[in-house]
């Protein structure tokens, strides 16, 4: 378990700017809609998700960490498109109970999400490529072949660099799905507020060198 050093302090960091931005007064309002409450939920497993991946760091698990990252990005871009998708695919997800035919995969979620938003491209510059998530989730082949290559070439595991990836990773991910979701329903107030929190995490996050 880690407990000290550089690394458990970014991850105390993290921890902190999650409980940040679930803090549950933000949320009170007008009687939600079928869609809130999807986004809602959605929004409440990526913050879980990011939780996740900081105990499974604390406890030196990267690999299973790094696999999280796919579950955690994609619901929160799942949340960003049921904030403006029609209303015709809210009731296709409502009717179908949970089933897939009311989704979209990955990346038509990301393209779908540019056309609704306007920003074209826009994600594509945050997030990492689908295949580079697929390798960390499917078989976990990424992972297995980054573990090979260190053995065979006898060198120490980049542990830290990988956590730090998922620090990094997680936090813009869980910022940009909360701003998103505070500009839509008009708060620029916590949407300002959330901003100027993520920067100082920002600029305190210590990288590690590994040697």
């Amino acid at each position: 378990m880690i407990t000290h050093g550089p690394l458990f302090r970014n991850i105390k960091r993290s921890n902190e700017f999650r409980n940040f931005v679930v803090r549950g007064d933000w949320y009170f309002g007008e009687a939600p809609s079928y869609r809130r409450l999807l986004t809602g939920a959605v929004f409440d497993v990526t913050a879980e998700h990011h939780a996740s991946i900081g105990y499974l760091l604390l406890a030196g698990r990267s690999s299973s960490a790094q696999a999280l990252l796919r579950p955690l990005v994609e619901t929160a871009l799942r949340m960003m498109w049921l904030m403006k998708c029609p209303d015709s695919r809210i009731e296709a997800i409502k009717n179908k109970r949970g089933k897939r035919d009311g989704w979209l995969d990955l990346s038509h979620t990301i393209t779908e999400i540019e056309s609704l938003y306007r920003s074209e491209k826009f994600l594509k510059k945050y997030f990492p490529n689908t295949d580079f998530l697929d390798d960390l989730t499917h078989g976990g082949m990424g992972l297995a072949i980054g573990k090979l290559a260190a053995l065979l070439d006898s060198q120490k595991e980049s542990f830290e660099s990988d956590a730090n990836f998922c620090i990094f990773t997680a936090d813009r991910t869980l910022v940009l799905m909360a701003l998103t979701y505070f500009t839509n329903v008009g708060n620029k107030a916590h949407a300002d507020a959330l901003s100027a929190y993520y920067t100082s995490v920002y600029e305190e996050f210590e990288h590690v060198l590994v040697g």
